[in-house]
């Protein structure tokens, strides 16, 4: 599994005639035409020709068998039909991709509809770049993308709320599963995939059925994305989530092992977890500590990406990740980012309103109430309460909360930014709650890893697959709740081949006391890097609060810590890009 780079760069007026692969992008302000679109892949194992219709760049995978796609159906390529092309792909195929389409006399993209393999265009007056590897674009075209202040600033009030907007300046990301025109890139032509083509059918609902139809499509999809690959390592934390993938992966016999990586001291030490896990499976175990005098806050995780979006603690797991690879001979490292947020790890009233929504108050609806009693530690009175306030919001979105912490007032924009999914209206009436699925969704999007090229290309995040989104979004809420614990069916699905102890697992352990060493071991570098640096120069800093969060002679509050060290990476990421 190598990852996927491509550039294709046109001339508005070349549009009509085609696309041609190149072994080098002619410069923007180089040639004021091109005699036809030019398309540069760096591993032509990742193109598929669809003759006149185009190209698919990426992973496609059958969606009847998950086997590896590498040519398309003569049938369709006879018909040279980009619509039906399209239509193909979405509806029989599966993958990390985009597809770029001749039709009627112009260029479309689609972007496939897990995000998997994210878009971005540029353009100018004169000519349009499509890439997945912002570095590969800047190197074909020999100009540098320059940050977007402003974008930072939006992006920093929601980090969790991927955007259309990218932060580097005329840079956007296109909407996985939406057709889109070079003529109006500032728009989604056509929508191929929504979430409410998804939403639970109506009754009645068989959890043994359901969980078994979970763990057939949760097999499929990791055996497609680990045949690409000799072995593949698991970062492995013993909780639900990495556990179903390794789980999948034992079930199909594919050849694996697994990584913990642990705190210093017991609060983020999963390691016990998972040796059970390991030795269950029969499966190796590398074991890794944390080391923070190692991570240089210097150096962006997220470094020459279109956003700041890493974490500090992530340069340790991805040295160890990188050793333990090698050592093993894997090729790739999964992981199970996403998973809460799949498995619809809800924390409010939003189970019981579905429930009392579809068959009224009853015996089902009850015994929901008190399951999310025991998800959430709430009486059954704070529950009633709590669905009262829910249900008068009925299927709108919660407002996306801003953090303005230690932003300049200057720009700060009161207006949410625009989402690069807009799924508000996707909720359907009868299935109020899952609004705040997709709102898991939608969260969990800047932290996949997916098969782009990145600095940790070799983790990827195979959880949030298409077809297992397409399985999670037609589940009912409350399902996932069924006996009190949360993730119920995702459990349930791999109960035979996991350990009883892992099954039942409901704590979590974090990097929390690693990151906490980071930042008082590096005080006086964030300081030196958010008071003299890009951030503050540019006006998105609140000077005067920075400086009263650095000087407190009291320890910093949790929030104002992961704030700084957030800002940090903000700072090192700009400056990634700036040189």
């Amino acid at each position: 599994m190598t990852p996927i780079r491509f550039t294709m760069r046109t001339s508005r007026r070349a549009e009509r005639q085609g696309i041609t692969l190149v072994d080098a992008i002619t410069p923007m302000g180089h040639a004021e035409t091109l005699p036809a679109s030019q398309l540069l892949v760096a591993d032509r194992d990742h193109l598929i020709n669809l003759g006149a219709v185009g190209f698919v760049i990426g992973y496609l995978f059958d969606r009847s068998s998950s086997k590896r796609l590498r040519k398309a159906p003569q049938t369709l390529i006879a018909q040279a039909d980009a619509r039906d092309t399209a239509d193909w792909l979405i509806r029989e195929c599966w993958g990390a991709y985009v597809a770029l389409l001749n039709s009627r006399g112009t260029m479309e993209i689609l972007p496939d509809p897990s995000g998997l393999l994210p878009c971005y265009v540029s353009s100018d007056e004169k000519h349009i770049v499509c890439t997945s590897d912002l570095d590969m674009m800047a190197r074909c075209d020999r100009r540098q993308p320059q940050v977007s202040w402003e974008s930072l600033a939006v992006h920093l009030q929601r980090p969790d709320l991927r955007s259309a907007a990218t932060c580097l300046s005329g840079i956007q990301e296109l909407v996985p599963g939406h057709i889109h025109s070079l003529e109006g890139l500032d728009r989604a032509d056509r929508t191929l995939w929504a979430p409410a083509h998804f939403m639970p059918p109506d009754g009645p609902f068989d959890f043994k059925d359901l969980s078994a139809r979970l763990q057939e499509v949760s097999k499929a999809v990791i055996r497609a994305w680990s045949q690409l690959s000799s072995r593949t390592l698991v970062a492995a934390s013993g909780g639900v989530d990495s556990s179903l993938v390794a789980a999948a992966l034992a079930d199909t016999g594919q050849d694996f092992g697994c990584l913990t990586v642990a705190t210093p001291d017991p609060s983020g030490d999963e390691r016990a977890h998972v040796r059970v896990l390991a030795q269950h499976l029969g499966v190796p175990l590398f074991e890794g500590i944390y080391a923070p005098e190692r991570i240089d806050l210097g150096i962006a995780v997220s470094a020459k990406g279109p956003r700041p979006v890493g974490k500090a603690f992530m340069q340790e797991t991805r040295r160890m990740a990188s050793e333990a690879r090698e050592a093993l001979g894997a090729d790739v490292v999964f992981d199970g980012n996403g998973g809460d947020n799949l498995f619809c790890y809800l924390h409010g009233a939003a189970p019981v309103l579905d429930r009392l929504s579809c068959e009224g108050l009853g015996r089902g609806t009850l015994a929901t109430l008190l399951d999310m009693c025991h998800v959430t530690d709430m009486t059954a009175p704070q529950m009633v309460r709590a669905l009262w306030r829910r249900g008068k919001r009925a299927s709108t979105f919660a407002p996306w909360p801003a953090d303005t912490s230690l932003l300049s007032v200057d720009l700060i924009r009161a207006v949410e930014p625009k989402p690069l999914r807009n799924w508000a209206d996707q909720v359907p009436a009868r299935h109020p709650g899952k609004a705040e699925h997709l709102r898991l969704l939608l969260a969990t999007q800047n932290h996949l890893h997916g098969a782009g090229p990145s600095p940790a290309f070799a983790q990827f995040s195979p959880l949030l697959s298409q077809p297992l989104m397409e399985f999670c979004l037609a589940v009912p809420t409350w399902l996932w709740c069924t006996g009190g614990i949360n993730r119920a069916l995702a459990r349930a699905a791999f109960a035979q081949t996991l350990p009883a102890s892992i099954v039942a697992r409901i704590s979590k352990a974090g990097p929390d006391s690693l990151m906490h060493s980071v930042f008082y071991r590096n005080r006086q570098l964030i300081r030196d890097m958010l008071m003299g640096g890009l951030l503050m120069d540019h006006g998105v800093l609140d000077r005067r609060a920075i400086e009263q969060a650095l000087n407190s002679s009291a320890d910093v509050t949790d929030a104002t810590l992961y704030r700084l060290l957030d800002l940090t990476e903000a700072e090192a990421w700009a400056r990634s890009w700036i040189g």
